[in-house]
C-alpha cells in the first residue's frame, strides 16, 4: 500500500471486520466499500487478511472445544492417514471434513487470485453480491429442521459455497450457514462447522500475505496493524457469540434486510 494506516483507521477497519466477519453481511464487501467511500488506504488483501486473522482468534475464544477437537483430529489423521472414515476417531473425521470444506476455496483462491483482487475495487459488483447474500439469508426461513450432523457430503457443499464467498459481498458465514441449514443440518452444528471450516483458508491466506504485511510493517505501520488485529479479535468475539444465539433462534434471515438495503444503496449511489 502507498501510505501506512493510522491507528484510527486501523481501529475503524478492525471494528468493521470484527462485526461483519461473523454477522452474515460480508466482511470483505464492507472493507472494500470502506476503501471506496471513506478513502481509507490499506483496505486491500494483505490488511484484510490480517484482520481476518484477528477474527480467527475470536473463533478459538467462542468455540474452544471445536478448536481442541480439530487439532486432535489433525494429529490422528497424520498418525493414520489411510485408515479411512471407518477407522478414524471422531476428531479425525472432523478434521477430514474441515479439510474437505477448505479444498474448493483454496483452489479458487490460488487460481483466480488476480480476479478476486480486482473485485475489491468494483463497488457495483460488491452491491450485486450483497443482494445475492440477502437472498440466501431469506431462504433460511424455509430451512428444514432435520437436525442432522455434518457429514462429508455436507462438508463438500459448505466448502463449495465457501469458495464463492471469496468474492467481496458474498458473506462467508451467511452463505455457509444458510447452505447447511437448507440441507437439514442442525442449527448449532451449522454455525460451529461454518466457522471451523474457515480456519484452514484464513491460516493459509495469512501465510501467503506475510511478505506484503512485512512491507507494511517496515513502512511504519506496525502499531496500527496491531491495533487493527486486536480490535477485530475483540469485536469479532462479541459478534460471534451474538450470532450463535441468533442462529439457534432461527433469526438469521433478519440480516437479509440489511444486505438488501446496503446493496441497493451501493448500486444507486456508487462512490465517485
Amino acid at each position: 500500500m502507498s501510505d501506512p494506516l493510522t491507528v484510527g483507521q486501523a481501529i475503524l477497519l478492525g471494528v468493521i471486520q470484527g462485526l461483519t466477519e461473523f454477522l452474515p453481511v460480508s466482511s470483505s464487501g464492507h472493507l472494500a466499500l470502506a476503501e471506496a467511500y471513506l478513502r481509507i488506504p490499506g483496505a486491500g488483501i494483505a490488511v484484510a487478511v490480517l484482520l481476518h486473522a484477528g477474527t480467527l482468534l475470536a473463533i478459538a475464544l467462542v468455540f474452544p472445544q471445536g478448536w481442541k477437537h480439530l487439532l486432535l483430529g489433525l494429529r490422528d489423521l497424520f498418525r493414520a492417514p489411510f485408515a479411512g472414515p471407518s477407522g478414524w476417531s471422531e476428531d479425525a473425521r472432523l478434521a477430514a471434513q474441515v479439510t474437505c470444506a477448505a479444498v474448493p476455496g483454496a483452489v479458487v483462491g490460488l487460481t483466480l487470485a488476480d480476479r478476486v483482487v480486482s473485485a475489491f475495487h468494483d463497488p457495483r459488483l460488491v452491491g450485486v453480491l450483497l443482494l445475492v447474500t440477502a437472498g440466501l439469508l431469506f431462504l433460511t426461513r424455509r430451512a428444514r429442521m432435520d437436525g442432522r450432523a455434518v457429514g462429508f457430503r455436507e462438508a463438500w457443499l459448505v466448502g463449495a459455497v465457501q469458495a464463492l464467498a471469496i468474492l467481496p459481498g458474498i458473506s462467508r458465514s451467511g452463505a455457509t450457514i444458510a447452505a447447511a441449514l437448507l440441507i437439514g443440518v442442525s442449527r448449532p452444528a451449522a454455525a460451529e462447522f461454518s466457522f471451523l471450516a474457515a480456519i484452514p483458508l484464513v491460516v493459509g491466506s495469512t501465510l501467503l500475505s506475510v511478505p506484503e504485511l512485512g512491507r507494511d510493517v517496515l513502512a511504519g505501520g506496525a502499531g496500527a496493524l496491531l491495533c487493527g488485529f486486536l480490535t477485530s479479535c475483540l469485536v469479532g468475539w462479541a459478534a460471534l457469540a451474538w450470532l450463535v444465539r441468533l442462529v439457534r433462534r432461527g433469526q438469521l434471515h433478519w440480516f437479509g434486510f440489511y444486505c438488501a438495503v446496503v446493496g441497493t444503496v451501493v448500486l444507486l449511489w456508487p462512490p465517485a
